[in-house]
């Protein structure tokens, strides 16, 4: 099963998250998602780690106690197209060009010619982080940086769409050749 081979490694809340798969089937998408498995954990342990809020919070915010994690993988033309979406807390891209700034990855000047894709993007900035602390689930080190990398290294592109308070969506659009297959690491 696709979800257990992604997961397998991954402690978590499992009584704070409902997860669902969809159009998985296509056996070049499988094949795909066996590839990226590195950079897609990374990804889906920080929308669990950092996204998907506490039971209380979500109640608070008006949400169900459950947090939502969706992953969805389908060929489309020449590429293959996957999805991770979760209904958490969204990124706050002020905060994270906020952070940019201090760290001196960006200068004030230039985040104000940002827009917002480009703010969100900046979470790919090796030493970027906002997390308050590290954990278990998503401070091992490996950050948004070596996803991006390791899609880009494939012809492919990673981006990012968020609403503060909804939720984060990452696409992962990678070239259907076999030819990149030695150039997946992370």
């Amino acid at each position: 099963h696709l979800l257990m081979f992604l997961f397998s490694p991954v402690v978590w809340r499992a009584e704070q998250l409902q997860i669902n798969q969809w159009a998985v089937q296509f056996n070049p998408v499988y094949y795909f998602i066996k590839l990226l498995r590195d950079p897609l954990l990374h990804v889906i342990r920080n929308a669990i780690d950092h996204g998907i809020e506490a039971p209380a919070e979500r109640q608070a915010a008006g949400k169900r106690p459950q947090g939502r994690l969706m992953l969805s993988a389908r060929q489309t033309g020449n590429e293959i197209r996957i999805a991770i979406l979760d209904d958490g807390r969204g990124i706050d891209a002020d905060k994270v060009v906020a952070r940019a700034i201090d760290r001196g990855i960006v200068t004030a000047e230039q985040a104000a010619r940002m827009d917002a894709a480009q703010k969100l993007m900046l979470i790919c900035e090796p030493g970027l982080s906002t997390a308050r602390e590290v954990t278990a689930i998503s401070g091992r080190g490996v950050g948004m940086d070596v996803v991006r990398a390791s899609i880009e290294r494939t012809g492919g592109k990673l981006r990012i769409a968020s609403t503060p308070g909804e939720g984060t969506r990452f696409l992962l659009d990678v070239p259907l050749t076999l030819s990149i297959v030695p150039s997946i690491t992370v």
